[in-house]
């Protein structure tokens, strides 16, 4: 087995699980197991806010992943605009 067939093995794997939403799945069921919060992150965000700066969110994930995410890592939820 060659160190590119092993490569496009992995690849190939990651782009399934990626797609087929079973990795967002999986981790929205145990959200503390694999996202570090830190606490911190809401101050840091208001004072941005408070400062007159704004901030938005880019992501390629879908909007149920977004927002069940940013609900945990900032204990509120997202306001749907």
């Amino acid at each position: 087995m060659s160190y590119k067939s092993i490569f496009h093995d992995v690849r190939s794997a990651v782009d399934h699980v990626h797609r087929s939403g079973v990795m967002k799945e999986a981790t929205c069921h145990d959200l503390p197991k694999y996202i570090n919060k830190d606490t911190r992150l809401p101050q840091v965000l208001h004072n941005l806010r408070s400062s007159g700066a704004k901030t938005f969110i880019l992501t390629n994930s879908e909007w149920w992943y977004t927002d069940k995410v940013m609900q945990y890592i900032l204990e509120l939820s997202l306001i749907h605009i």
